[in-house]
């Protein structure tokens, strides 16, 4: 039975990461010396400023929607911003599209001065905002219930504002489930191909968008690389969240 059980945990394992990463690393080893190492690791480097930047807009806006609705706001701005937080519910191609025809709008009616790449990235930033802030929403929504309102409402009776309330008490509170929210946003930007691909500025390359291109030209050797990348960056993070989390609820445990 003991056996059994332990085929059963590894089977998920094997076949869901063992067997493609180790596919993925003999294509490496096949095709190292037509590999272009200089655009892969100016993909990196993009890929990461890209998604930290994503995760840290995110998060400040899911932070902000969350304080603002369990503390100031009524019922009519409690249905707008869950409204603001289903973007996750859509493709990401039919989401691209609407953000286009959107910003090309607001562009008609204000016309923003910006030249093609930094107009790019402002909108693609903008649609990983639209895209992921349920992931951060839901994240830090899960800390602040925690939280007793008669907090806030005993700090408000000692004449403290509230800003200084949301700073220093409710964010040091739910300061863990920030981290695991913006960990879990850059795992998502960071692979996330569909928007990127569709609203990314021309030649400008992220990792996801490196692997479609030549995996798409059935290219392997090439695409093997940028592909480990995403799979040890991505797994790099949530290792060190998994090893936060049980050494916070070790903490509490005692």
């Amino acid at each position: 039975d003991q056996f059994i059980c332990i085929m059963l945990c590894s089977t998920p394992l094997m076949l869901g990461f063992i067997i493609p990463t180790g596919v993925l690393i003999n294509f490496v080893f096949k095709g190292f010396s037509i590999i272009n190492h200089i655009e892969i690791f100016q993909a990196t480097i993009t890929s990461i400023i890209l998604s930290f930047t994503g995760s840290i807009i995110v998060i400040f806006f899911a932070t902000l929607m969350i304080i603002v609705t369990f503390y100031k706001s009524n019922n009519a701005q409690k249905v707008l911003t869950f409204m603001a937080s289903c973007g996750y519910a859509f493709p990401g191609t039919i989401l691209a599209v609407g953000i286009v025809v959107f910003v090309g709008w607001l562009n008609d009616l204000f016309y923003f001065h910006l030249n093609y790449l930094t107009g790019g990235l402002i909108v693609l930033l903008f649609a990983y905002l639209i895209r992921f802030l349920a992931v951060g929403y839901g994240a830090i929504k899960s800390g602040i219930i925690r939280i007793h309102p008669n907090i806030v409402d005993s700090s408000l009776t000692m004449g403290v504002n509230f800003y200084k309330i949301m700073t220093k008490i409710i964010v040091p509170l739910i300061y863990t489930n920030m981290m695991v929210g913006g960990i879990l946003v850059f795992v998502d930007i960071l692979k996330e191909l569909p928007m990127t691909l569709l609203l990314r500025p021309f030649n400008f390359e992220t990792l996801a968008t490196y692997v479609y291109q030549y995996a798409s030209d059935e290219m392997l050797e090439e695409s093997s690389l940028a592909a480990i990348i995403i799979v040890l960056t991505g797994l790099g993070p949530i290792i060190y969240l998994n090893s936060t989390l049980k050494r916070l609820s070790h903490k509490k445990s005692k």
